[in-house]
């Protein structure tokens, strides 16, 4: 599988991601808790190619930075609004909409996410 490896600066920490090539606009993948990107590891292939997939360890969690005294909650994960604003600038998903998967503490707390963040997202499935 054809990834390329990067880290998303958020404040002063890094969160770990994986971009894999494809067409726009990109699928978001949003890990549970506890839980990390590898979650999708079995899924990715039937993704990309042909679409562009974006996989990530939340902070805290996977090979994102783990800093103490963070707020490793699942709300606070799912609905900062710096997390939307640096993996879009980032991974330049500027031909937003985007899809976003969830799963497990995901598919509880994805769609807040989405309700943060409305005009980056086309559909939520989990």
């Amino acid at each position: 599988m054809v990834y390329q490896e990067t880290f998303v600066q958020r404040d002063q920490h890094r969160i770990y991601a994986r971009d894999h090539p494809g067409a726009e606009p990109a699928i978001i993948l949003m890990h549970g808790l506890p839980d990390n990107l590898h979650l999708y590891d079995r899924l990715l292939p039937y993704l990309s190619p042909p679409r562009r997939v974006v996989a990530f360890d939340f902070l805290g969690w996977g090979s994102s930075d783990k800093p103490s005294g963070y707020p490793y909650t699942a709300l606070h994960c799912y609905t900062a609004k710096g997390f939307n604003d640096s993996m879009i600038q980032r991974f330049k998903c500027s031909t937003a909409p985007l899809a976003k998967v969830s799963r497990a503490t995901g598919g509880l707390l994805g769609p807040a996410n989405t309700c943060c963040h409305l005009c980056f997202t086309a559909s939520l499935l989990f």
